[in-house]
């Protein structure tokens, strides 16, 4: 109880503040508002992107148990929570490590081929619906970044096949040359 009346004098000052009490003047901000006020979009997230990301989902449970129908038919305010959220982990350079749990689940590829080639699986990741929704909102943004050419993640058109064919060429240069690896 003494340690408890410690901590409440220590931080009444601050949970009394009327500032931490009022809902920020943009907390309601949305991408027409950004047009209208000139908003710097750098880091910023906002609603009409949680939006727009929410309605990309497919429909099914993520790994966290969130049906992406609750998310589909969340109200507003969730919807603006989550893209301060968002922000934040952007402007703090910071995403909690639970956020990013997932299962990897094979699924197979031809329904009519060998159960038992494990070439005719796939692995999918079932994860969080809220880190579908941050991914969502981040890819647009990493279009218009300048990425190097030998890079082949977040690219259209590349994939892994694309990086192990250049691993396997070089690694067949170098032997060719009698050099090592």
């Amino acid at each position: 109880e003494e340690i408890i009346n410690v901590f409440e004098r220590k931080y009444k000052e601050t949970l009394d503040d009327k500032n931490s009490q009022t809902k920020p003047a943009d907390y309601d901000v949305t991408l027409e508002d950004v047009k209208i006020r000139n908003f710097p979009n750098s880091g910023q997230i906002f609603t009409s992107d949680i939006e727009l990301a929410i309605s990309k989902l497919n429909t099914g449970i993520g790994f966290d148990f969130v049906h992406s129908n609750h998310l589909k038919r969340s109200n507003y305010s969730l919807k603006c929570f989550l893209a301060r959220l968002f922000s934040a982990f952007i402007s703090h350079s910071y995403m909690p490590k639970e956020l990013l749990h997932g299962e990897i689940r094979p699924i197979i590829k031809n329904a009519s081929g060998e159960k038992t080639d494990a070439n005719n699986y796939r692995p999918v990741m079932n994860s969080s619906n809220f880190l579908k929704i941050f991914e969502y909102c981040l890819l647009p943004r990493l279009k218009s970044i300048q990425i190097d050419k030998h890079q082949f993640g977040f690219r259209e058109n590349t994939g892994c096949v694309n990086a192990c064919a250049v691993l396997k060429e070089t690694i067949f240069s170098y032997n060719e040359a009698q050099s090592n690896v």
